[in-house]
């Protein structure tokens, strides 16, 4: 699971003139309603979201970079929230760790 508190940094940093509207959206817990009663959703992005595999991947990027420099893979591919890893056993521990 990506630690999405790093969402306003990112965004703020790589699509600064999307910043108020994602922390308009995200910058409070929102209530899921399930028939009369409800849960607070404070963490990841809401499931549905059209912005969802953006803020998602804006999250992920320094993970797959820093994945890439500390690891020798065979392959490491992503497309927004899947990601796909080859390389021995040693190396893949490794990356998982990260």
């Amino acid at each position: 699971m990506i630690d999405m508190s790093a969402l306003p940094h990112e965004v703020g940093v790589k699509c600064p003139s999307i910043f108020l509207w994602v922390e308009f959206l995200y910058g409070q817990a929102a209530r899921l309603y399930i028939g009369d009663d409800h849960i607070m959703s404070s963490t990841g992005v809401q499931q549905g979201d059209p912005l969802r595999p953006l803020l998602f991947a804006l999250v992920l990027h320094p993970l797959v970079h820093k994945t890439r420099d500390n690891c020798k893979l065979l392959l490491h591919a992503w497309y927004l929230d899947d990601g796909t890893i080859v390389r021995d056993s040693r190396e893949m521990t490794k990356a998982l760790d990260i």
